[in-house]
């Protein structure tokens, strides 16, 4: 049981990762189309969720390669969003344009990230 837990883990970050990147690099270099879906993006917040999904795929690496610093690299990318979520924020009080659904993704986001950095501690101690 503990190991399907950890592949579970190792799946989840790997294709949260890459699920990520790709969307982050097809709305900033609008492949596929994406960015007609995504009017009002703001570039900051999709870099910076780019970055995050290096990160998380970074530290699947080093979970499958049993080095340590899987968990460092997922709490500089919760550091990364929370600094995001607040200069976001203050983008939308100045009363740039944005869509109502990056909030909730960049909250989600975070949250999901959170759980991911406590859960590469559980990985790491079992």
């Amino acid at each position: 049981m503990k190991s399907a837990l950890k592949i579970f883990i190792l799946i989840f970050l790997i294709v949260f990762g890459l699920l990520t990147l790709f969307m982050s690099i097809s709305v900033t270099f609008d492949l596929f189309g994406m960015r007609a879906g995504h009017e009002h993006f703001v570039p900051f917040v999709v870099y910076a969720n780019m970055f995050c999904g290096l990160l998380y795929v970074l530290s699947a690496y080093k979970l499958i390669n049993k080095q340590s610093g899987a968990r460092k690299l997922l709490l500089l990318a919760i550091g990364i969003l929370i600094l995001t979520l607040i200069a976001f924020s203050i983008h939308v009080a100045k009363g740039g344009e944005y869509d109502q659904n990056t909030f909730y993704a960049l909250a989600f986001r975070t949250g999901v990230t959170a759980l991911l950095a406590w859960m590469s501690k559980w990985y790491i101690h079992r």
